[in-house]
């Protein structure tokens, strides 16, 4: 019983010393787009997905994810005069139409250059992105979202070349968290150079106020 006692104060403490911590923040919609259907294992997308394509029809394969860009704004507090903005990207998954976190990018750090980086990179020949690939990869690691859905040894998002056209994409690691372990961990999303350049810019007009 006093074991009992004991772990429940400490859980109380904790909860009191968390409670001082807490940031709240005012949200909003900012905008949204679309990324195409990914199979992480055959680097394909999944309508060029052969295996795919037979098991769930070109209709549904070819189907692209909605993105949504969720900005919110800190609100100072007391204990905290500090505000900071914060841009969330997500898509559907099991517990809704936010179920997959594929990266809350903050102000005040500089995981959004992510997409400039994928940017910069995509717009090279197809030699070219090959032999720079680790390179790139190691660049977005090295910037990598304070908080996703990805796993805690992966990072949120890598570049690749698509294996049917040889597209340049940002790849999510993002895993619907029902779904972390399960046998559908390797489906996923990828965006294309267009898209990147319309999630950074969005973000950065947010995070310099003009927009």
């Amino acid at each position: 019983m006093k074991q009992l006692t004991s772990i429940l104060c400490s859980i109380l403490l904790l909860n009191a010393c968390a409670s001082h911590t807490d940031i709240q923040f005012d949200c909003s919609g900012l905008t949204k787009t679309q990324a195409l259907r990914y199979n992480k294992n055959t680097h394909r997308f999944m309508q060029h997905d052969s295996k795919m394509v037979r098991t769930y029809g070109l209709a549904v394969t070819s189907r692209p994810e909605t993105l949504f860009l969720r900005a919110c704004t800190s609100l100072p507090t007391q204990t905290n005069s500090q505000i900071f903005k914060q841009v969330s990207v997500t898509s559907p998954g099991y517990y809704g139409i936010h179920g997959f976190l594929h990266c809350t990018h903050r102000s005040d750090e500089p995981s959004y250059q992510i997409y400039q980086i994928f940017i910069d990179w995509a717009k090279q020949p197809l030699p070219l992105r090959e032999k720079t690939l680790a390179q790139t990869n190691e660049k977005i690691r090295s910037l990598n979202c304070p908080n996703s859905g990805a796993k805690h040894n992966e990072p949120a998002w890598y570049v690749e070349n698509e294996q049917h056209g040889q597209t340049p994409v940002l790849v999510s690691n993002a895993r619907d968290r029902i779904l972390l372990n399960g046998i559908f961990a390797n489906r996923t999303i990828a965006i294309d150079l267009e898209t990147a350049q319309y999630i950074s810019r969005h973000i950065q007009q947010y995070f310099e106020g003009t927009k």
